[in-house]
């Protein structure tokens, strides 16, 4: 077993093995004829087990390229059922040396393929092959865990009891666990058999039942502390990949009902939003070692062209979300999970929301701009800013459903989320979207923009249902963030989000996050201060006043408080005198249509019908050669 003769043998960074000597370190781990025949049926790894194990690591190690051919030959001959599963079934003593390398190798195994593989739909089969297998041998997870019992102990005995390779234990622990989560859902999104449903679904059942959950719950509330620190990026894209396909206020409704109450009116429409959409087809892609070092994303959001909308009210998803190859699967997830699971991670949100998202997010931040320091618009920064991101607005919106429906009874729900409501937080926001915008990361700026709409209208909560101390709170960082002479405040930068917005760049639902952000902090600017001006000269910039007259004509697919928005918008305009920029053939082909069109609500059709019916008169009281009024009777006519 001269390891040093086999890494010789292998050439060009991986891109060539010796496939007969890597056959020969497989077919060497077990011995081939077992002299008692009492142990018949039972797996007997070979002396030198160890150092076997340890060289196919090497071979995986230098399994550098794409297309990944020492882990596809490896599954080729199923290492995992035959070999690893056994291993880790019959040898599980924690004084073992050897009992680590079967999991170093699963997760190999398990890394998820990279974009750009020629095979990477075989990657991603035999991954799931995998996966199935250990979802077929659920035992094997309770021995796995119980090998995570050791290092958590010592941590929660005394920090001066850790032992130097515990850190790197834990890290490969939820390496693992990363790599599974995230290998059923890259199945998911390449596959239409309902078989995948079923193993994410066991996979889950598996976690919650041997409380899994419950000790990720424990380090992200000690994500501040070592040996969790370097972990806190690692720890958000897992619980990323728990909620990615679950609507938050699908999961306040399950726990409402757990409780014996009516479900709250949601706050939102029960429409699919762009993160959720986007869940199923943007699963990070992880190519790196241990700790979830990136190098490429599986699915990069693609340039949504919307044309102009005309004549009736839009109902498409495509043409509100861009290009979404999976929008026949069920809103909320690639299809639904059972109700006991979705009840489980309802439960899991709610327990997160109790301290551990808090510690969490602030350390997965502070991480995030220290990578923006070592590693500047690299991929894995980027990448794990999407996670921050998404599981932020997870979070917020969960948080603010429990505050809009219980903000009396329990006064903890506001500490919840505390230490994202930060003047430094809003400013390193608007700075990650500067370079979204910058680099046109589609995907990025919908993100970005999502939570911050999700962050004002939870103040604007606050305002109304916090305590004295959270009001004060409030309003002092509305100084801070809402209120410059400058014009260098958050509301002017949402405006000229607005005023710029490209439909040929970003799909509608970006333009709906801006344009409900910028009313959200308009509103939670004048209930903090009601002598200040929200409504300067870029509020009825005509390019601003086309943007919302834009979304109109997908009042379906609109949220509530962005439709009621709109009309009050409209109504301010026409108040204003300004009305006059509504008279573009674009904008009064929608606006005739939401006057006209079965659907919509009172309100939009008694401004639309005023708006009409006043143009109208204006096209009788204007001079005979105005060129205006020509434009607009040739149109009419």
């Amino acid at each position: 077993h001269g390891s040093a003769v086999r890494e010789n043998k292998m050439s060009g960074g991986g891109e060539t093995f010796d496939e007969a000597h890597l056959q020969s370190l497989v077919s060497s781990l077990k011995k081939r004829k077992v002299a008692n025949d009492d142990a018949k049926g039972l797996y007997v790894r070979d002396q030198q087990c160890h150092e076997t194990l340890q060289d196919l690591l090497r071979f995986l190690r230098r399994d550098t390229t794409r297309e990944r051919p020492v882990m596809m030959q490896l599954h080729a001959w199923n290492l995992v059922e035959k070999d690893l599963l056994p291993l880790i079934r019959t040898y599980h003593s924690e004084t073992d040396p050897s009992i680590l390398e079967p999991i170093k190798l699963l997760v190999f195994l398990t890394l998820p393929a990279e974009e750009g593989a020629t095979n990477g739909i075989e990657q991603c089969r035999c991954i799931f092959a995998a996966l199935k297998a250990l979802v077929r041998n659920p035992e094997v997870f309770a021995v796995l865990f119980s090998h995570l019992s050791g290092p958590l102990e010592r941590y929660e005995d005394s920090q001066l009891r850790l032992r130097d390779d515990d850190g790197k234990t834990i890290q490969l622990f939820l390496t693992l666990i990363r790599n599974l989560l995230l290998g059923a859902e890259q199945h998911a999104m390449r596959s239409e058999v309902s078989e995948e449903n079923e193993v994410k679904e066991n996979l889950l059942k598996i976690f919650f039942n041997l409380h899994v959950t419950a000790m990720l719950v424990q380090m992200a509330k000690d994500a501040r502390k070592k040996p969790f620190t370097e972990d806190s990026a690692l720890l958000i894209e897992v619980f990323h990949l728990f909620f990615n396909t679950q609507s938050p206020s699908h999961l306040v409704d399950l726990l409402e009902r757990q409780d014996g109450n009516e479900a709250p009116e949601p706050a939102q429409p029960t429409r699919r939003s762009f993160v959720q959409a986007r869940g199923e087809n943007n699963a990070f892609t992880r190519h790196g070692r241990f700790g979830g070092r990136a190098t490429k994303s599986l699915a990069v959001a693609s340039k949504s062209v919307h044309s102009k909308a005309a004549g009736k009210p839009q109902t498409n998803p495509r043409g509100y979300f861009g290009k979404l190859p999976s929008l026949q699967k069920p809103v909320g997830g690639s299809p639904a999970l059972s109700s006991s699971v979705q009840l489980c991670l309802a439960q899991l949100a709610l327990g997160l929301s109790s301290g551990g998202f808090n510690e969490i997010i602030l350390a997965s931040w502070n991480h995030l701009r220290q990578q923006q320091h070592n590693l500047p618009g690299s991929e894995e920064q980027t990448l794990r800013t999407h996670s921050f991101l998404s599981l932020a607005h997870f979070f917020v919106t969960f948080v603010h459903l429990r505050l809009a429906a219980h903000g009396d009874e329990e006064p903890s729900l506001i500490p919840a989320v505390a230490n994202i409501f930060d003047k430094h937080v809003f400013h390193w926001l608007r700075m990650t979207w500067d370079q979204f915008e910058q680099t046109k990361s589609v995907y990025g700026m919908v993100l970005v923009s999502g939570l911050v709409k999700e962050m004002f209208t939870f103040l604007e909560t606050v305002v109304v249902k916090g305590g004295h101390a959270d009001r004060f709170a409030c309003e002092a960082l509305v100084a801070e963030i809402l209120w410059s002479e400058s014009n260098d405040d958050f509301l002017h930068f949402l405006q000229n989000v607005v005023k710029r917005y490209d439909a040929n760049i970003a799909p509608l639902v970006y333009l709906a996050n801006i344009v409900e952000g910028m009313h959200a902090a308009s509103s939670l600017l004048k209930r903090v201060s009601p002598d200040a001006v929200t409504h300067g000269k870029e509020f009825f910039d005509e390019r601003v006043v086309n943007n919302h007259v834009r979304l109109l004509a997908f009042w379906s697919m609109n949220s509530r408080a962005l439709n009621a928005n709109l009309v009050a918008f409209l109504e301010h305009v026409v108040e204003s005198e300004m009305d006059h920029t509504l008279h573009e053939i674009n904008n009064l082909q929608i606006i005739y249509s939401m006057a006209t069109a079965p659907g919509g609500g009172a309100g939009i059709k008694r401004v639309a019908s005023a708006i009409i019916c006043a143009f109208m008169k204006t096209l009788y009281t204007t001079g005979g050669g105005d060129f205006q009024k020509k434009k607009y009777v040739d149109m009419v006519f």
